[in-house]
Protein backbone atom coordinates (compact mmCIF):
# COMPACT_ATOMS: atom_id res chain seq x y z
CA UNK A 1 0.00 0.00 0.00
CA UNK A 2 1.47 3.34 -1.02
CA UNK A 3 1.87 6.34 1.26
CA UNK A 4 -0.73 8.26 -0.76
CA UNK A 5 -3.23 5.40 -0.33
CA UNK A 6 -2.63 5.32 3.42
CA UNK A 7 -3.22 9.07 3.60
CA UNK A 8 -6.49 8.75 1.65
CA UNK A 9 -7.55 5.87 3.86
CA UNK A 10 -6.88 7.78 7.07
CA UNK A 11 -8.65 10.88 5.71
CA UNK A 12 -11.73 8.79 4.88
CA UNK A 13 -11.73 7.13 8.30
CA UNK A 14 -11.42 10.51 9.98
CA UNK A 15 -14.25 11.96 7.88
CA UNK A 16 -16.48 9.08 9.03
CA UNK A 17 -15.37 9.60 12.65
CA UNK A 18 -13.80 6.16 12.77
CA UNK A 19 -10.27 7.36 13.62
CA UNK A 20 -8.47 10.54 14.66
CA UNK A 21 -6.66 12.45 11.93
CA UNK A 22 -3.26 11.60 13.41
CA UNK A 23 -3.90 7.93 14.07
CA UNK A 24 -1.00 5.55 13.47
CA UNK A 25 -1.66 2.94 10.78
CA UNK A 26 0.40 -0.24 11.01
CA UNK A 27 0.40 -3.42 8.95
CA UNK A 28 -0.77 -6.56 10.74
CA UNK A 29 -0.65 -8.99 7.83
CA UNK A 30 -0.04 -9.01 4.12
CA UNK A 31 -2.14 -11.68 2.43
CA UNK A 32 -2.96 -12.95 -1.04
CA UNK A 33 -5.91 -10.61 -1.43
CA UNK A 34 -4.61 -7.52 0.36
CA UNK A 35 -3.09 -5.99 3.47
CA UNK A 36 -4.66 -5.99 6.93
CA UNK A 37 -4.05 -2.78 8.87
CA UNK A 38 -4.59 -1.76 12.49
CA UNK A 39 -5.65 1.86 12.89
CA UNK A 40 -4.88 3.73 16.09
CA UNK A 41 -4.57 2.28 19.57
CA UNK A 42 -6.46 -0.64 21.13
CA UNK A 43 -10.13 -0.29 20.31
CA UNK A 44 -9.45 1.24 16.92
CA UNK A 45 -10.67 -0.53 13.78
CA UNK A 46 -8.95 -3.05 11.56
CA UNK A 47 -8.98 -2.41 7.82
CA UNK A 48 -8.67 -5.05 5.08
CA UNK A 49 -7.50 -3.34 1.87
CA UNK A 50 -8.46 -4.81 -1.51
CA UNK A 51 -7.34 -4.26 -5.09
CA UNK A 52 -10.91 -3.57 -6.20
CA UNK A 53 -14.23 -2.51 -4.71
CA UNK A 54 -15.99 -5.71 -5.79
CA UNK A 55 -13.60 -7.77 -3.66
CA UNK A 56 -14.22 -5.51 -0.67
CA UNK A 57 -17.98 -5.74 -1.10
CA UNK A 58 -17.86 -9.54 -1.36
CA UNK A 59 -15.73 -9.74 1.78
CA UNK A 60 -18.20 -7.55 3.67
CA UNK A 61 -21.15 -9.60 2.42
CA UNK A 62 -19.59 -12.84 3.68
CA UNK A 63 -18.79 -11.38 7.09
CA UNK A 64 -22.32 -9.99 7.45
CA UNK A 65 -23.81 -13.32 6.44
CA UNK A 66 -21.68 -15.14 9.01
CA UNK A 67 -22.27 -12.56 11.72
CA UNK A 68 -26.03 -12.22 11.22
CA UNK A 69 -26.77 -14.92 13.79
CA UNK A 70 -23.27 -15.53 15.16
CA UNK A 71 -22.00 -12.03 15.83
CA UNK A 72 -19.71 -12.97 18.72
CA UNK A 73 -17.43 -15.14 16.58
CA UNK A 74 -17.04 -12.88 13.52
CA UNK A 75 -15.62 -9.33 13.38
CA UNK A 76 -18.39 -6.77 12.91
CA UNK A 77 -18.32 -4.87 9.61
CA UNK A 78 -18.29 -1.13 10.25
CA UNK A 79 -18.03 0.24 6.72
CA UNK A 80 -16.93 -0.45 3.14
CA UNK A 81 -14.70 2.26 1.66
CA UNK A 82 -14.43 2.97 -2.09
CA UNK A 83 -10.97 4.58 -2.30
CA UNK A 84 -8.84 2.74 -1.51
CA UNK A 85 -11.24 -0.23 -1.62
CA UNK A 86 -11.38 -1.57 1.93
CA UNK A 87 -13.52 -3.19 4.61
CA UNK A 88 -13.45 -1.56 8.04
CA UNK A 89 -14.05 -4.02 10.88
CA UNK A 90 -13.99 -4.11 14.64
CA UNK A 91 -10.67 -5.13 16.14
CA UNK A 92 -10.80 -8.43 18.02
CA UNK A 93 -8.38 -8.12 20.91
CA UNK A 94 -6.64 -11.43 21.44
CA UNK A 95 -3.99 -13.77 20.07
CA UNK A 96 -3.87 -16.00 17.04
CA UNK A 97 -4.38 -19.56 18.23
CA UNK A 98 -0.99 -20.39 16.70
CA UNK A 99 0.68 -17.82 18.96
CA UNK A 100 -1.08 -19.20 22.04
CA UNK A 101 -0.02 -22.77 21.24
CA UNK A 102 3.56 -21.85 20.40
CA UNK A 103 3.86 -19.94 23.67
CA UNK A 104 2.87 -23.09 25.57
CA UNK A 105 0.05 -21.34 27.41
CA UNK A 106 -1.93 -23.39 29.89
CA UNK A 107 -5.47 -24.52 29.10
CA UNK A 108 -4.90 -25.79 25.56
CA UNK A 109 -7.58 -28.50 25.81
CA UNK A 110 -10.19 -26.06 27.13
CA UNK A 111 -9.24 -23.57 24.42
CA UNK A 112 -9.66 -26.25 21.74
CA UNK A 113 -13.12 -27.05 23.13
CA UNK A 114 -14.10 -23.37 22.86
CA UNK A 115 -12.83 -23.21 19.27
CA UNK A 116 -14.89 -26.30 18.40
CA UNK A 117 -18.02 -24.84 19.96
CA UNK A 118 -17.51 -21.55 18.10
CA UNK A 119 -17.08 -23.38 14.79
CA UNK A 120 -20.24 -25.39 15.42
CA UNK A 121 -22.08 -22.13 16.07
CA UNK A 122 -20.83 -20.66 12.78
CA UNK A 123 -22.02 -23.70 10.86
CA UNK A 124 -25.41 -23.89 12.63
CA UNK A 125 -26.06 -20.18 12.19
CA UNK A 126 -25.57 -20.34 8.42
CA UNK A 127 -27.34 -23.65 7.75
CA UNK A 128 -29.98 -23.48 5.00
CA UNK A 129 -29.35 -19.81 4.22
CA UNK A 130 -32.10 -18.82 1.75
CA UNK A 131 -29.94 -16.63 -0.54
CA UNK A 132 -26.35 -17.67 -1.28
CA UNK A 133 -24.10 -14.97 -2.77
CA UNK A 134 -22.66 -15.94 -6.17
CA UNK A 135 -19.04 -15.54 -5.09
CA UNK A 136 -19.45 -18.34 -2.54
CA UNK A 137 -20.33 -20.69 -5.38
CA UNK A 138 -17.21 -19.60 -7.26
CA UNK A 139 -14.99 -20.53 -4.32
CA UNK A 140 -16.86 -23.80 -3.95
CA UNK A 141 -15.64 -24.81 -7.41
CA UNK A 142 -12.13 -23.61 -6.55
CA UNK A 143 -11.86 -25.70 -3.38
CA UNK A 144 -13.18 -28.87 -4.99
CA UNK A 145 -10.81 -28.49 -7.94
CA UNK A 146 -7.86 -27.91 -5.59
CA UNK A 147 -8.76 -30.99 -3.56
CA UNK A 148 -8.91 -33.09 -6.72
CA UNK A 149 -5.49 -31.83 -7.83
CA UNK A 150 -4.01 -32.74 -4.47
CA UNK A 151 -5.55 -36.19 -4.74
CA UNK A 152 -3.85 -36.61 -8.12
CA UNK A 153 -0.40 -35.95 -6.68
CA UNK A 154 1.93 -38.95 -6.51
CA UNK A 155 3.26 -40.76 -3.45
CA UNK A 156 -0.03 -41.99 -2.01
CA UNK A 157 -1.18 -45.57 -1.70
CA UNK A 158 -4.17 -46.75 -3.78
CA UNK A 159 -6.21 -47.21 -0.60
CA UNK A 160 -5.59 -43.63 0.56
CA UNK A 161 -6.46 -42.34 -2.91
CA UNK A 162 -9.68 -44.39 -2.93
CA UNK A 163 -10.79 -43.06 0.46
CA UNK A 164 -9.80 -39.48 -0.42
CA UNK A 165 -11.75 -39.66 -3.69
CA UNK A 166 -14.85 -40.81 -1.79
CA UNK A 167 -14.46 -37.94 0.68
CA UNK A 168 -14.20 -35.37 -2.14
CA UNK A 169 -17.27 -36.83 -3.85
CA UNK A 170 -19.27 -36.62 -0.61
CA UNK A 171 -18.02 -33.08 0.02
CA UNK A 172 -19.05 -31.96 -3.48
CA UNK A 173 -22.61 -33.10 -2.83
CA UNK A 174 -23.02 -30.93 0.27
CA UNK A 175 -24.55 -27.44 0.40
CA UNK A 176 -25.24 -27.21 4.11
CA UNK A 177 -23.65 -24.08 5.55
CA UNK A 178 -20.96 -21.45 5.25
CA UNK A 179 -17.49 -23.01 5.35
CA UNK A 180 -14.61 -20.70 6.24
CA UNK A 181 -12.41 -22.21 3.56
CA UNK A 182 -9.04 -21.30 5.08
CA UNK A 183 -9.41 -22.28 8.71
CA UNK A 184 -5.84 -22.52 9.97
CA UNK A 185 -4.43 -21.68 13.40
CA UNK A 186 -3.57 -18.22 12.06
CA UNK A 187 -7.22 -17.38 11.39
CA UNK A 188 -8.55 -18.20 14.85
CA UNK A 189 -8.35 -15.39 17.41
CA UNK A 190 -8.41 -16.47 21.05
CA UNK A 191 -9.47 -13.96 23.70
CA UNK A 192 -10.49 -14.47 27.34
CA UNK A 193 -14.14 -13.74 26.58
CA UNK A 194 -14.55 -14.94 22.98
CA UNK A 195 -13.29 -16.97 20.05
CA UNK A 196 -13.38 -15.23 16.69
CA UNK A 197 -12.67 -16.39 13.14
CA UNK A 198 -11.06 -13.95 10.71
CA UNK A 199 -10.07 -13.82 7.02
CA UNK A 200 -13.15 -15.24 5.28
CA UNK A 201 -11.72 -14.42 1.84
CA UNK A 202 -11.86 -18.07 0.71
CA UNK A 203 -15.26 -18.90 2.24
CA UNK A 204 -17.77 -21.04 0.36
CA UNK A 205 -21.16 -22.62 0.94
CA UNK A 206 -20.83 -26.37 1.32
CA UNK A 207 -19.66 -29.06 3.72
CA UNK A 208 -18.81 -28.13 7.35
CA UNK A 209 -16.41 -31.10 7.47
CA UNK A 210 -14.11 -29.14 5.15
CA UNK A 211 -13.35 -26.68 7.98
CA UNK A 212 -12.80 -29.48 10.48
CA UNK A 213 -10.35 -31.21 8.19
CA UNK A 214 -8.38 -28.06 7.43
CA UNK A 215 -8.21 -27.02 11.08
CA UNK A 216 -7.13 -30.50 12.15
CA UNK A 217 -4.46 -30.53 9.44
CA UNK A 218 -3.19 -27.14 10.58
CA UNK A 219 -3.13 -28.26 14.20
CA UNK A 220 -1.31 -31.53 13.45
CA UNK A 221 1.03 -30.31 10.74
CA UNK A 222 1.67 -26.84 12.04
CA UNK A 223 1.94 -27.42 15.77
CA UNK A 224 1.92 -31.02 17.02
CA UNK A 225 4.56 -32.24 14.57
CA UNK A 226 6.81 -29.27 15.36
CA UNK A 227 6.27 -29.69 19.09
CA UNK A 228 7.14 -33.40 18.88
CA UNK A 229 10.28 -32.64 16.87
Amino acid sequence: MTRAERERLLAELHARRLAPADAVVRTLLGGKTGSVLAVGDAGGPVVKVWDDLLGAERCAATLRMAGHRASAIVPRVIAVLPDPPAVVMERVEGKMWAQSLNAGEAGSIERARRVGEALALLHRATTNTPVIPDHLERFRAYHLKKAALRLGAGGRSPEIRRVAAAVITACAAQRRCLAHGDLTLLNVIVAPDRIAFVDFDMAWYGDPAFDLGMLAGSLIGGHLVAATA
